[in-house]
């Protein structure tokens, strides 16, 4: 049966993965939780929607008006 290739493929992922992102500066925990969002980034990828709302409660609405200045300015700069 070879049910069990699947899980182990995934195992080899994670540890190549591991492997790659591992730094003698690095600690475990952080390793770990590193590669814990690498894994689990799609089922957690918030929308827009929810991103301008989020920016809005931690900066406030005027934070958002001077944000959305710069960017017209640099867009006009950039033809």
């Amino acid at each position: 049966c070879a049910s069990h290739l699947p899980h182990e493929a995934n195992v080899e992922q994670i540890f190549s993965l591991a492997g790659k992102l591992a730094d003698p500066n690095l600690g475990s925990d952080k390793l770990s939780m590193l590669t814990r969002v690498h894994f689990n980034k799609k089922a957690f990828t918030p929308t827009v929607s929810d991103i301008r709302v989020r920016y809005l409660v931690k900066y406030g609405k005027a934070a958002l008006e001077a944000d959305q200045e710069l960017l017209e300015e640099y867009n006009g700069n950039e033809s």
